[in-house]
Parts: C-alpha cells; sequence; structure tokens
C-alpha cells in the first residue's frame, strides 16, 4: 500500500563523494515513499533512488554542525542528506 502523503524534510543536499565544510549544497526537500528516496530541488524532482538501488545509508555528525545522512546507491553516491530543523 502506497502512503498517500509522506513526510517531506527540508535538507542540504550534495551529489558526489567528496563532503567537507567548503562543499557547495542545493537546498530542497526529501522524503521517503514506497518507490524510494526522492529529492527535489527549488526547479523540481532531482533524483529518485528506488529502494531496490540502495545499498546502505549511513548517519552522521559533519564537524558538530549538522546531522548527514550518507547514502550509497548502485548507480553513484549522495553523500549529504542533510536535516534542517
Amino acid at each position: 500500500m502506497k502512503e498517500s502523503n509522506p513526510t517531506r524534510y527540508k535538507v542540504f543536499f550534495h551529489r558526489g563523494e567528496e563532503l567537507g565544510l567548503n562543499t557547495k549544497v542545493q537546498k530542497g526537500r526529501a522524503w521517503l515513499d514506497d518507490d524510494g528516496l526522492h529529492v527535489e530541488g527549488h526547479v523540481g524532482p532531482l533524483l529518485l533512488i528506488s529502494k531496490s538501488s540502495l545499498l546502505s545509508a549511513e548517519l552522521f555528525r559533519l564537524h558538530g554542525l549538522c546531522s548527514v545522512i550518507g547514502v550509497d546507491y548502485q548507480v553513484a553516491v549522495c553523500s549529504c542528506l542533510s536535516y534542517v530543523s
């Protein structure tokens, strides 16, 4: 059964393997539903990672500044989804 209205979280995101204090990020929203992990920017949908493509996810703190979810998936690496409170 598909969730009709999943919670969308405000995030900063970056696609790539390196993540540091000088990394350029984009603002957007992210949510998880039956299709997978969605990331949407100010210009519309940017990324959909299907559940079958997800390899791993790791939650960590970046220099004590923010919570970061690192996501590995089969096609590429999305290094950062950082929650905005």
